[in-house]
C-alpha cells in the first residue's frame, strides 16, 4: 500500500471517528431528553459506540505507523455485530441466562474480549489484568484450598452473568457512565471551548498576582478550577503548567518545587465538587445516596487539600524570603469582562445542592447556559461549528472512563457470584489485629499500589468492592470509607513509581520524573494525612454533625496541616529549629490519636511553637 493510499485511508478513518463521536453525543442527548431506551438497550448502544470509536482510533494510529492490525479490525466488526445482536435480542436473552444459546455465548465472549482489549489500549495493562484474574478465579477458584477458594463456575455461567444481564459489564457502573458521567463530559467540553479556561487563568492571575509566591498560587487556583471540570490530573498539569511555570520561576522557585505544586494542584481538582473526576456519581450509585450528599461530604476534604498547598507555598516563600509585590493588578475589569463564565458553574452547584435536581437535568441545563453566556464574548462565541466540535470532544473525553466502567463491571460481576470481596475484607480485618489505624494504613497502601497507572474511577471501583467493605465492617461510616479509598486512588497520581501527574510536570520542566516524584511525595505528606483525619473525625464530612462541631474539627485539622507543612519546609513565618520541626511533626501526628487529652496537649504544643515563631518574625522586622 502506497503512502498516498495510507494517508487517504487515515483521513477517512478520522472523518468516520469524528462522525461517530458526534453521533454518540447526539444519541446520548436524545436519550437524556426523551428517555427512549430501556437500561440494557441504552448501555449496549453506548458501549458499542465507545468500543468502536476506541478501536477505530487505535487502527488509525497503527496504520499511521504502517501496521495493519487484523485482530483489531476483526474485533471492530465483532463488536458492531455483538452490540446490534444484544440491542435487538436483549429481552429474549434475559429469559435464557441460565441456558444461553451458542450465539449468545459467542457474542458474550466477543464483548468480553473487546472490553479487555480496549481497556488495555486506553488504560494500560493493570486493570485488564485484574479483570482477567477475576475471570480465571471464577473458572478455577475451586482448586484453591482454604477460605479463599470458591465453588465451580462453568464458562457458560461466567459469560452469561457478565454479558446477558445488568449485573456484569452492562451493570449499574456502565449505566452511571452512560448517564451522569457523560452529561458532565458534555458540560466540561462545552465550558472549555467557550473560553472559560482562559478566563479562569486570567482571573486567578490578576487576583493573586501581587501575593507572596503568586505564580505558585495562580497555578494552584487555576488547577483547582480546571480540575473541577476536567477531572484529569494529567490534563490539568498540561493545561496550566506552561502558562504558570514561567511565573513560578520568576518568583525564584526551583524546578522541583514548580513541578511538585503543579502535579499536586492538578491532581486535587478531582476532589473538588461539583464534578470530582466523575467518580462522585459512581460513589453515589454504590452507596445508594444522592449525588448532593457525596459532594457535600467531599467539600471540606477538598478545601483542606488546597489549603495544604497554599500553606506549603507560604512556608516555602518565607523560607526563600519572598515578599508581596507592592503593585497590584486590577482584577475588576477581568472579572467584569468574563464573570458570565461563572454563571453555569454556580447554576450547576445550586440546582444540584439546593434545588435537588438530578445530575442529568442540572448538567443539561448548565450546558445550555454555557452556550448562552458564550454569546457575550464576541471573540469566542459558540457557533454551530464549535458546538459540533464540543460534541466530538465530549465523546472522546468519555472513552477512557467509559471503558474503565465496562471492565470494572467484569470485576463486580465476578465478585457478586464468588463472594471474593467478603473474603478479602475478612483477611484485611484479620491482618489489622483489630486496630483501626493499621487497617487504614493497609487500605492506603492498597489504594496507592492498585492506583498505579490506573484512572481514578478505575481504582475507586476496585477498592470500593475489595477494601471499603472491611472499613465499613470495622465501624467506619460508609461514605467515609468510600471517600478514603477514593482519596488514595487519586493520590496515586503523585505517588512514585507510577505518578502520572508528576511525569506530566517533569516532561514540561525537563527534570528527572523519579527525583521529582520523591520530592512531590515528601511535600505532600500533609495531604496523605487528610483522609485519616476525616475517617477519625466524620464531622469533616458534615455527617449529621452540629455546625459548631464541624467548624471546630476544621480548625483543628487546619492546625494539624499548618504544623506538618511548617515541619517539612523547616519554616513557618521564619526559620524553625530542628527540635521545633520534630515537635511540630509529632504534635500533628498525635491528632490521629483517639485520646482527647493527647489531642489537647499536642494542639497546645503546636500553638505555642507557632506563636513563638510569629513573635520571632515580629522581632526581626
Amino acid at each position: 500500500m502506497s503512502t498516498k493510499d495510507t494517508d487517504h485511508i487515515i483521513t477517512i478513518l478520522d472523518q468516520v471517528t469524528s462522525f461517530l463521536c458526534v453521533l454518540l453525543t447526539g444519541v446520548q442527548l436524545i436519550s437524556y431528553v426523551f428517555g427512549i431506551f430501556p437500561a440494557m438497550q441504552h448501555r449496549t448502544l453506548f458501549l458499542g459506540f465507545v468500543l468502536s470509536i476506541i478501536l477505530l482510533i487505535h487502527i488509525r494510529n497503527k496504520l499511521k505507523s504502517k501496521i495493519l492490525d487484523i485482530w483489531e479490525i476483526f474485533l471492530l466488526f465483532g463488536i458492531i455485530f455483538s452490540s446490534a445482536y444484544i440491542f435487538v435480542n436483549w429481552y429474549e436473552m434475559s429469559f435464557r441466562v441460565i441456558r444461553p444459546e451458542k450465539l449468545d455465548l459467542m457474542v458474550g465472549i466477543l464483548i468480553i474480549a473487546a472490553v479487555i482489549n480496549c481497556s488495555n489500549i486506553r488504560l494500560g495493562r493493570p486493570l485488564p489484568l485484574i479483570a482477567m484474574f477475576f475471570i480465571f478465579y471464577a473458572l478455577f477458584g475451586q482448586y484453591i484450598k482454604g477460605d479463599m477458594g470458591t465453588v465451580s463456575f462453568t464458562v457458560q455461567r461466567v459469560v452469561s452473568i457478565l454479558t446477558m444481564e445488568t449485573s456484569g459489564i452492562f451493570g449499574t457502573i456502565l449505566g452511571t457512565a452512560a448517564k451522569q458521567i457523560f452529561v458532565f463530559m458534555i458540560f466540561g467540553s462545552f465550558l472549555e471551548l467557550s473560553g472559560a479556561s482562559e478566563f479562569f487563568l486570567k482571573m486567578t492571575s490578576t487576583m493573586l498576582g501581587s501575593l507572596k509566591g503568586s505564580g505558585a498560587k495562580v497555578n494552584t487556583m487555576a488547577g483547582g478550577l480546571l480540575g473541577m471540570v476536567s477531572g484529569s490530573a494529567v490534563a490539568n498539569v498540561m493545561a496550566v503548567g506552561p502558562m504558570t511555570f514561567p511565573m513560578m520561576k520568576k518568583d525564584g522557585f526551583s524546578k522541583d518545587f514548580c513541578g511538585a505544586i503543579a502535579a499536586i494542584s492538578g491532581t486535587g481538582g478531582q476532589l473538588m465538587p461539583p464534578v470530582m473526576g466523575t467518580a462522585a456519581f459512581i460513589i453515589a450509585e454504590t452507596l445508594a445516596v444522592s449525588y448532593g450528599e457525596v459532594t457535600k461530604a467531599a467539600l471540606i476534604p477538598g478545601v483542606l487539600f488546597y489549603l495544604t498547598i497554599w500553606i506549603t507555598i507560604n512556608c516555602h516563600s518565607n523560607h526563600l524570603g519572598l515578599k508581596e509585590r507592592k503593585e497590584k493588578a486590577d482584577w475588576i475589569p477581568v472579572v467584569k469582562n468574563g464573570f458570565y463564565y461563572l454563571v453555569p458553574i454556580i447554576f450547576l452547584i445550586v440546582t444540584i445542592s439546593v434545588l435537588k435536581w438530578s445530575p442529568i437535568k442540572a448538567g443539561l441545563w448548565s450546558t445550555v447556559l454555557v452556550v448562552a453566556v458564550s454569546q457575550f464574548n464576541k471573540d469566542n462565541r459558540m457557533t454551530l461549528k464549535i458546538v459540533i466540535r464540543a460534541m466530538e470532544n465530549s465523546a472522546k473525553g468519555a472513552l477512557t472512563v467509559s471503558v474503565a466502567c465496562a471492565v470494572a463491571g467484569i470485576i463486580v460481576g465476578i465478585l457478586s457470584i464468588t463472594g471474593l470481596g467478603l473474603k478479602f475484607s475478612t483477611v484485611l480485618l484479620a491482618l489489622s489485629g483489630g486496630h483501626k489505624i493499621v487497617l487504614l494504613v493497609f487500605t492506603m497502601v492498597a489504594g496507592l499500589i492498585l492506583g498505579m497507572g490506573m484512572t481514578t474511577t478505575s481504582v475507586y471501583i476496585v477498592l470500593s468492592v475489595l477494601v471499603a467493605p472491611a472499613l465499613v465492617d470495622f465501624g467506619v461510616e460508609p461514605i467515609a470509607a468510600h471517600m478514603f479509598v477514593f482519596y488514595f486512588g487519586i493520590l496515586s497520581c503523585i505517588t512514585p513509581p507510577v505518578a502520572t501527574a508528576v511525569f506530566a510536570s517533569a516532561s514540561q520542566l525537563n527534570v528527572s520524573p523519579i527525583k521529582l516524584g520523591l520530592y512531590t511525595s515528601r511535600i505532600a505528606i500533609p495531604i496523605y494525612i487528610i483522609p485519616f483525619l476525616f475517617v477519625l473525625n466524620p464531622a469533616l464530612l458534615m455527617l449529621e454533625s452540629a455546625g459548631i462541631w464541624i467548624i471546630a474539627e476544621f480548625i483543628l485539622s487546619a492546625l494539624t496541616i499548618i504544623a506538618l507543612c511548617s515541619s517539612i519546609e523547616g519554616c513557618f513565618m521564619t526559620e524553625l529549629k530542628k527540635l521545633e520541626r520534630i515537635l511540630l511533626f509529632v504534635g500533628a501526628v498525635c491528632e490521629l490519636h483517639t485520646s482527647v487529652m493527647v489531642k489537647l496537649f499536642s494542639n497546645l504544643l503546636i500553638v505555642i511553637i507557632l506563636l513563638r515563631n510569629i513573635q520571632k518574625k515580629k522581632q526581626r522586622q
